[in-house]
This record gives C-alpha cells, structure tokens and sequence, in this order.
C-alpha cells in the first residue's frame, strides 16, 4: 500500500472533487472543481473575496461586469503562494469603450511534486497536481447605470504519476461560466449594486459522465459604498470603500 506525505494530502483535499473526500453518506453535498473557488489576484484577497460590485482589473476571475468600467487596455500578472500551491495567473483586458471590454486569461495552481513511496520506503514515483482555468470574457455597459458581463472558461485538472504507479493518475477537463451584473442605480449616491452567478456549467467529469460531479456553482450579491465621495473630487483622495456581500 502506497503513501503520501501530510503535506501533499492538503493538496489532495483541496483539489481532488469532495465525492471522492467525505463519500456518499458524507454531510456535504459532493461538488467538482473545488480550485475554481479559490482567490487569485491581491485585490481580490485583500477585499476577502468580495468583488462582486467592484469595477477592477482583476474581474475576469471574479464578477465580469466589473470589467465595464476600464477607460484603458490592462494586463495583470499575478503570482502567489496559497496553501493549495503555486497560483499563476494572466489577463489582459482590452478596452474599447464605449462598446466594452474583452478580456482573455488563465490561472495555473501548481500543487507541486511528491514522491510516491511503498511501506518500506522505496520510492516507486512522482505525483504532481496541476489544475488549469481558461477565461474568455466580455463585458459592457448596457445603460449609463447598469453594466453587464459573461465568462466562459475551459476547465482542467491533472493529477498525474511517473515511475512504478498503480495507475496513471487522472485526467479531467469541462467548461464553466459566470454571468454578472453591477449598477448604479442612484445617480448621487456612491452606492453600487452587484449580483452574479459563478461557476455554471455540467457535471465535471473524472472518467465518465457517471462519475461526474456537479460545479461549485454560487450565487454572489455585493454592495460597495465610496464613503470619501462627498468629501471633494476624486483627484483630491484616496478612496475609502465599504464593501458587503454574501454568497450561497
């Protein structure tokens, strides 16, 4: 019977689909792609995650519509160490306003390598786990107050082993979406509304489709409030931000 070390089962738990995790009794629904659900840009963590309203470079990766609002061509390369691994990510936004924006992007986590070793301690191979997102989106402003944007992405995770495996590891791949608004509603008020759908798509499938697992799909609502707003033009401050969301 092989093993692997403490450290590499995190990154086992953290990827691999629940169903595989908690079993068919377990509490918890079993969900596919659990990697689609973590973090990636520092503006994203430093909000804890609630960029549902929020008009930002990083958007391709959390509510599209938020991609609207760029008056200019952006591109990111964010890097960062998670517990899962190694987060790379890259998007580049291309704005043509006022028709709207595109966006193409993609995220790497890497989980590394681990030895596979028997009960005696013989290394018989290596396993690595890498998981890739693929972002095409599009957002634009449908009224001067209500902005609007779609993700689509190409799914893939890859769990392989090299040496002496009992198996050749798995392969998996799908599609996801998002689809996200945010509005303004108040034309004086500094208040923005954002709503969302994350993560839609079919089962997300290890072998075959009776193996599938469906999608962590989420429904997002935020508010973002400018508190420093009424406190002169925006060239004269920095801003002060009150951000509220809940997610189900």
């Amino acid at each position: 019977m092989t093993r692997v070390s403490r450290a590499f089962l995190v990154v086992l738990l953290a990827l691999i689909p629940p169903s595989h995790v908690w079993g068919q009794n377990g509490s918890l629904p079993p969900e596919g792609a659990l990697f689609l659900l973590l973090p990636v840009g520092a503006e994203g963590v430093s909000l804890g995650r609630a960029m549902t309203a929020v008009t930002s470079a990083e958007s391709a990766f959390w509510n599209p519509a938020g991609l609207a609002g760029l008056g200019q061509s952006k591109l990111l390369i964010m890097r960062g160490d998670p517990l899962a691994g190694v987060s790379t990510a890259l998007s580049w936004a291309i704005a043509r306003q006022p028709l709207g924006v595109l966006a193409l992007s993609c995220h790497l986590l890497d989980g590394g390598e681990q030895n596979l070793v028997d009960d005696q301690q013989n290394v018989r191979g290596t396993i690595s786990i890498r998981s890739h997102v693929g972002i095409v989106s599009a957002a634009t402003g449908l009224a001067d107050w209500l902005d609007v944007g779609l993700n689509m992405k190409v799914v893939r995770f890859d769990l392989d082993c090299r040496g002496r495996c009992d198996d050749a590891g798995v392969q998996s791949s799908g599609w996801a979406g998002d689809v996200g608004f945010q509005a303004q509603p108040l034309a004086n008020v500094p208040l923005r509304l954002g709503a969302m759908i994350a993560h839609f798509g079919p089962k997300f499938q290890v072998v075959n489709a009776a193996q599938g697992d469906p999608l962590p799909t989420r429904i997002r609502l935020s508010a973002a409030y400018e508190l420093l707003e009424h406190f002169g033009p925006p060239d004269d401050r920095n801003g002060l931000g009150l951000v509220l969301q809940v997610r189900h």
